[in-house]
């Protein structure tokens, strides 16, 4: 058996290689479930529909993450850069005085 998506070959059969994130993965499974009987058919779909919407909302909560990592980065990188300039006006009037004394 292959991955769905990059065509690697399974060879561990508890825990095949897949592209797809493992809950979508155990959805589909359910999905593709050959026992049909009523209670297990709403018992799979009930559990292949809750798989899908955890996926869902991990990631839309790694989007977020991703997003206040950045904006924080942002943040810090706006400071460090701040700092640097007035670094560089200090040395800049250390040297300038450095100057202004040796012309004297």
């Amino acid at each position: 058996m292959k991955c769905n998506r990059c065509g690697k070959e399974n060879v561990d059969p508890v825990y095949p290689h897949t592209c797809t994130p493992l809950a979508i993965a155990l959805a589909e499974r359910l999905d593709a479930e050959t026992e049909k009987t009523v209670s297990i058919d709403l018992m799979h779909f009930e559990a292949a529909v809750e798989l899908r919407r955890l996926h869902a909302e991990n990631e839309a909560l790694k989007q977020a993450l991703h997003t206040e990592e950045a904006i924080s980065f942002r943040h810090q990188l706006h400071a460090v850069q701040a700092e640097n300039e007035a670094l560089k006006k200090q040395i800049f009037e250390i040297r300038r005085g450095d100057r202004e004394a040796n012309a004297q």
